[in-house]
């Protein structure tokens, strides 16, 4: 099965059984998966080696497909080294900030196919060594 973006998920997510146990005692799994969404994005000048990093947190009703937004972030970093250390220093300001209100489970999204891949399948990208 494919879905093609979250509201449609939501609603074929909604129809399917919770395997049990799972802690949720009525209603479907799928939304209190989906608890607390991170979209992160960066961009980067590679002449003046700049980065601007930006994240949004949103909250995702576990009773239907209501989005809040609850905070939105931005801030520049001098001497990045490419793109894709801009992505990854955006996603590392998202969960730092995450971790920092207490969130303990989080949806990670990013344009950066190439960080999401590293790190669903843990596999360290060489170019982001050091980063931390």
């Amino acid at each position: 099965m494919q879905i093609a973006d979250l509201k449609t998920g939501f609603k074929v997510g909604n129809k399917l059984d919770a395997l049990p146990p799972t802690g949720v005692l009525t209603g479907p799994l799928f939304p209190w998966v989906i608890w607390s969404l991170w979209h992160t994005h960066g961009a980067w000048k590679e002449e003046s080696l700049v980065a601007g990093l930006g994240a949004t947190f949103q909250r995702q009703s576990p009773y239907n497909t209501t989005v809040t937004r609850l905070e939105q972030m931005s801030k520049s970093e001098q001497f990045v080294s490419s793109l894709l250390m801009a992505e990854a220093l955006a996603i590392r300001m998202a969960l730092t900030q995450a971790q920092s209100k207490g969130i303990t489970k989080v949806c990670l999204y990013s344009d950066s196919q190439v960080i999401i891949g590293a790190i669903s399948s843990s596999r360290p990208i060489k170019e982001l060594f050091g980063i931390c």
